[in-house]
């Protein structure tokens, strides 16, 4: 950019690789030749072609130097420098931002971070997070069943963007994988150096790749959700007056099915559904007696009214009802859905 030497003069660039070595370059108006700490002035005033040139070297002299894993290049627009971590693989993305210097008044502008990183891995069969948040076992009892682990706590810190998504990768644990020394390793830069491993092969591994041709084969990342609607017919409680009036209701749900499909009950539609709760016969196979209190004070309340339910969706329909305690505690209840009291048929 067109700065002149005394705005250029003394600000300082600070670049930082991934293995935590830093490189604070001071711009330098006295000299005409970077070195590995100094980046060159004295023949770039108003001259950002030859500023970019004289940064890529003195960052290059550093990288020489051993005192910087970065090296540069001058882009086709001549006033582009581009920086990249010699760090293998993802590693180079996590360096630290060089934005927050001193190297300000537009002296030089950050256009962006180090990212992109896809080279050669760190580790022998890739880099990989082995926290116990990111790593998921699966036993098998013969070998040929389908690896099928939850992944959740990782998937949900790719949504949250707290972990960039690379992927997951699927290996056996190191006793079932090869046996290798360190001499094998040598001879062959693609081995993993395990001496914990196996001598002889026990089964048939079989993993598909997501380009196979076996399309409900390839790998896929599901996301499951029980979807069921629940009441309470299995979790029924008695009303407390230690318990919160909400904690008091339990659910229950009328499904009316006309040749295997829901359907609204014609006469009821969309519409107040009514449901009356009746103690079991002696037998206890049926409801029989009278219409069991449902009031939370059946002491000024004491009429025996139905509950009122309501439509779900087409042919559901639910209500919330709740039963004060007997002297004798009565262990199943019936529900008996109807209509109006001037349509009274039962459901």
């Amino acid at each position: 950019l067109s700065k002149t030497a005394g705005q250029a003069n003394t600000r300082v660039l600070t670049i930082a690789d991934s293995s935590e070595n830093s490189v604070n370059f001071s711009i330098d108006n006295s000299i005409t030749t970077s070195t590995a700490t100094k980046i060159a002035f004295g023949n770039a005033n108003s001259n950002a072609a030859q500023f970019a040139t004289n940064i890529a070297a003195a960052v290059n002299l550093a990288n020489t130097a051993g005192t910087l894993n970065v090296t540069a290049l001058v882009a086709s627009d001549t006033i582009t420098v581009s920086l990249t971590q010699t760090a293998k693989g993802l590693a180079g993305n996590s360096a630290e931002n060089i934005v927050g210097t001193a190297v300000s008044d537009s002296v030089v502008t950050v256009s962006s971070q180090f990212s992109g990183g896809d080279g050669q891995w760190a580790s022998v069969g890739g880099d990989y997070l082995n926290t116990a948040d990111y790593v998921y076992t699966q036993d098998f009892s013969d070998g040929l069943e389908d690896v099928e682990v939850n992944i959740t706590p990782l998937v949900e810190r790719w949504i949250a963007g707290d972990q960039t998504n690379y992927g997951v990768g699927v290996r056996l644990s190191a006793s079932y994988e090869a046996y290798a020394t360190a001499a094998d390793t040598s001879a062959d830069s693609s081995v993993v150096t395990n001496t914990d491993g196996a001598t002889k092969s026990y089964y048939t591994k079989r993993f598909f790749a997501r380009g196979s041709q076996y399309f409900f084969k390839r790998p896929v990342i599901e996301a499951r959700w029980n979807s069921a609607t629940h009441d309470d017919r299995g979790n029924f409680y008695y009303s407390s007056s230690l318990a919160p009036e909400k904690d008091n209701l339990n659910t229950i749900y009328l499904y009316n099915y006309v040749r295997g499909v829901l359907r609204d009950i014609p006469i009821i539609g969309t519409g107040p559904i009514y449901v009356d709760l009746y103690s079991g016969s002696a037998a206890n196979t049926e409801p029989s007696g009278g219409i069991l209190l449902q009031n939370f004070d059946p002491v000024a309340n004491p009429i025996r009214t139905p509950a009122t339910g309501a439509h779900v969706s087409t042919g559901i329909y639910s209500c919330a009802v709740c039963i004060t305690s007997a002297a004798t505690p009565i262990e199943t209840l019936y529900d008996v859905w109807r209509g109006t009291d001037a349509s009274p048929t039962q459901y």
